[in-house]
């Protein structure tokens, strides 16, 4: 292959995301990210060992048995987006903030929102916008909605004293999501052990910049379901 057509490749990410059992690939090209348009019967290929090679354009991605089985968080994109409603991140039961066991969020300081907890293990973009901040320890994503929206994603109480035990972000800085692509994912079972609650928060730092939200009753939502408007 020469120089020049080796330069015109896409760029690779990779890693084992060993909460999902899955291989996150992050591949950008002509607009598709190959983690989700990756062939299921490719994760069918090792029927012997523990071990497979998978060929993507001459780079070798290692894949486990358990792997080669289950698929990775895949998009819930909405039938119809709209701007003015800010969509439940992850499957669960929908609580007010104020039930929020933490003083900084159920009182509102950190912005005005809702809480869930959740009853499964991946952060879905509550809204179509940038992603401006992930934690190095993956258990908070911040986004920017197309709207202007400045949105806190934390996933748990004190569970950033985890350092990065059992959570695994999906996105970087700087990336433009759709509402529904996956954030991160997280090991619910993992927080439990360590004595955390994983209560998931999503706080508008700058809500008062909109008219007043219209929150939803406490209810159990899947995810992408309507969380409240403005």
């Amino acid at each position: 292959m020469s120089k020049r057509r080796h330069e015109s490749l896409p760029k690779r990410q990779f890693y084992i995301d060993k909460t999902q059992k899955v291989v996150i690939i992050n591949v950008r090209f002509k607009g598709v990210t190959v983690r989700q348009a990756l062939p299921r019967s490719l994760r069918r290929a090792q029927a012997y060992g523990d071990v497979c090679f998978l060929l993507y354009r001459k780079v070798v991605f290692r894949m486990s048995f358990l792997q080669m089985f289950k698929r990775g968080p895949q998009a819930k994109h909405p039938k119809e987006v709209r701007e003015n409603v800010v969509y439940a991140p992850v499957e669960g039961e929908l609580i007010p903030l104020g039930q929020v066991d933490d003083e900084a969020f159920a009182s509102g300081s950190l912005g005005d929102g809702c809480a869930i907890r959740p009853t499964d293990g991946t952060v879905y973009a509550p809204v179509s916008g940038t992603v401006k901040m992930v934690f190095p320890t993956g258990h908070a994503v911040g986004i920017v909605s197309t709207a202007g929206m400045e949105l806190l994603i934390h996933v748990g109480l004190n569970t950033v004293e985890m350092n990065g035990a059992g959570f695994h972000a999906l996105v970087s800085a700087g990336q433009t999501v759709q509402a529904g692509d996956p954030l991160l994912t997280f090991d619910r079972a993992k927080i439990r052990e360590a004595g955390y609650d994983s209560t998931v928060i999503m706080v508008a730092g700058n809500g008062k910049d909109f008219p007043p939200f219209q929150m939803r009753p406490p209810q159990t939502v899947a995810a992408m379901a309507e969380a409240f408007s403005f």
